[in-house]
């Protein structure tokens, strides 16, 4: 899955494309689409993006790849269960609707991040 120069592809970039592929075209450019939404996050950054702020069974700002999907991004959160599972919890500060709704583009981040944190077969962790 990796871009045609060989460099990895940014999970949110994929999940751009998912929810406008427009837009993720002129992201992929070097355009910005400087939305509403985006200045708002990029003003106030979530908890989520510091590092420092993980406690015990909960990691902040986590990157993760996939050498074999060729993937890279970054989980806002990782919560490890008792159980030994792994959970990713994305935080969306500004949904474009006002509701619950998760979006497809959502569902298709947290699957790709969740397929980042699986060890690879034949590779040393």
């Amino acid at each position: 899955m990796a871009s045609d120069d060989g460099e990895p592809l940014r999970v949110g970039l994929v999940a751009h494309h998912v929810f406008c592929p427009r837009r993720a075209w002129l992201e992929a450019a070097g355009e910005r689409s400087d939305t509403a939404q985006m200045a708002i996050g990029e003003r106030d950054p979530e908890p989520s993006d510091d590092p420092s702020r993980s406690r015990g069974a909960r990691v902040r700002a986590l990157d993760v790849a996939s050498e074999q999907l060729g993937l890279v991004g970054r989980c806002d959160t990782v919560e490890h269960k008792e159980d030994g599972t792994l959970v990713v919890v994305e935080h969306k500060a500004t949904p474009v609707r006002r509701s619950t709704t998760v979006t497809e583009a959502t569902r298709v981040q947290l699957a790709l991040l969740g397929c980042c944190l699986r060890p690879s077969p034949g590779l040393a962790l």
